[in-house]
């Protein structure tokens, strides 16, 4: 079979990593070519099959520029696939699931936050009950949330698919060895680590506000930060600089190998307000650190309790079988280091037990290694061909004829760069049309 794996790129991050052992584990039996809108940075990751550059990268905030990038990306798109006799389409994040919703082929449209249903919720709604495209997603909170909104009957349209883990590989990275001016910095110290890109959802300016609480009773406490890039570096930097903590805080900067770093830290912290399955916590298990996630939507209570209750979020501090769950913060941008709020101090009162309590830290760090154990990939490779080789996903498209089918597509490309465009209602009888705003 010719599969097309489709993403805007192939920087660093947890959906490209994802995308690039996919492409390792389906070129064991199938053909696979990787699409991409913007080739102008080199791939993080190593991969397998065709790299196939679109050369069709984002053109700033303009709307109507938006509007006809994504109507471009659809017909470029369309003629590659069509020349390379793709058999499967499967995108990855919302600026590749929009461009290939209506192409010609069998489509999985993979979501990888939980925020971004919710975000493009009228897209996917009209995605999951009007076109032939499955929704694969990484956790069963977010699979049941679609469901309540969309109906139980498209259950079938919906597959939950975590993420690969390739212990093996951290392992073998767990053995070089850091910079000597990274080990001199820690020497003495008790480390706190954090490993993501600088993005809203990771949540890096509540995780300092914690520490420093942290480090003003703890002062042989240090802070890792591990990864760059994002649109909030330089401020995140910029707090850390006009604090009393600038120097018990550590930039890694951006890493092919974080494992190197995370060895040598005593607690792992994933204070994120959103995410899908993230990567990094079971990465840091893995390397056998004890962890502490914030209970935010929708990952971190699937990997940290054995038999989750997902209609319950954590108040407080939550001890979970294999880790720290702590109550979620909300969605504020606020770099002033003296506001603290309510989830500050639970924080920080969580990572001062892991890193006062011996006891309790040895217990996590043994539990850590035993959770991660579920995670084996010859039982995920076998989850992955069982959603590709799905008879309903690989079933003909005949839901639209191909002038309807390439009018919506214009449409909600449309809606997906202006607030309010016409899309397609689906009555009875027939096509009407009405006005629609996002």
């Amino acid at each position: 079979m010719n599969i097309g794996l489709l993403i805007y790129d192939l920087r660093s991050g947890g959906a490209e990593r994802v995308l690039c052992k996919w492409s390792d584990l389906l070129s064991e039996e199938n053909n696979i070519t990787i699409y991409t809108f913007d080739g102008q940075a080199d791939p993080e990751y190593s991969y397998s099959g065709k790299l196939s550059v679109l050369d069709l990268p984002s053109r700033g905030k303009n709307k109507v520029k938006q509007m006809l990038t994504l109507v471009k990306r659809y017909l470029r798109l369309r003629k590659q696939i069509k020349q390379d006799n793709i058999d499967l389409l499967v995108s990855f994040c919302s600026t590749a699931n929009f461009p290939a919703m209506f192409q010609s082929v069998p489509r999985i449209a993979s979501i990888r936050l939980y925020s971004e249903y919710f975000s493009y919720r009228k897209i996917y709604r009209f995605l999951i009950k009007h076109t032939h495209t499955t929704l694969a997603v990484q956790t069963n909170r977010l699979k049941n949330d679609i469901l309540l909104d969309v109906g139980e009957k498209y259950s079938s349209k919906i597959h939950v698919i975590g993420n690969p883990l390739d212990t093996e590989l951290i392992k073998e990275k767990m053995k070089e060895e850091p910079e000597e001016d990274f080990l001199e910095r820690i020497r003495g110290k008790k480390v706190i680590c954090f490993t993501a890109s600088f993005k809203t959802a990771k949540n890096h300016w509540n995780l300092i506000k914690s520490f420093n609480l942290l480090h003003k009773e703890m002062p042989e406490t240090v802070l890792v930060l591990i990864g760059g890039q994002g649109e909030l570096e330089e401020k995140t930097r910029r707090m850390v600089d006009d604090s009393p903590i600038k120097d018990s805080v550590v930039f890694i900067g951006k890493t092919t190998n974080p494992f190197k770093y995370e060895k040598y830290a005593d607690v792992f912290v994933l204070p994120s307000i959103t995410e899908g399955i993230p990567n990094v916590l079971i990465e840091a298990m893995t390397v056998g650190l004890p962890v502490i996630s914030t209970d935010c939507p929708s990952g971190p209570r699937e990997i940290l309790l054995e038999n989750p209750d997902m209609n319950v979020t954590t108040e407080g501090i939550e001890r979970a079988e294999y880790g720290l769950l702590v109550e979620p913060f909300p969605n504020v941008l606020d770099f002033d280091i003296n506001h603290i709020a309510k989830q500050n101090t639970v924080l920080y009162t969580a990572m001062k037990a892991l890193l006062s309590d011996k006891k309790l830290n040895d217990y996590y760090r043994h539990q850590a290694n035993y959770r991660t154990q579920k995670y084996d990939m010859t039982a995920y490779k076998k989850e992955l061909y069982g959603l590709i080789k799905n008879e309903k996903i690989l079933g003909e498209d005949t839901v639209w004829t191909k002038k309807k089918k390439y009018f919506i597509q214009y449409t909600l490309c449309a809606l997906h760069g202006s607030p309010s465009v016409r899309i397609p209602r689906l009555p009875k009888n027939g096509v009407t049309f009405g006005q629609v705003g996002l």
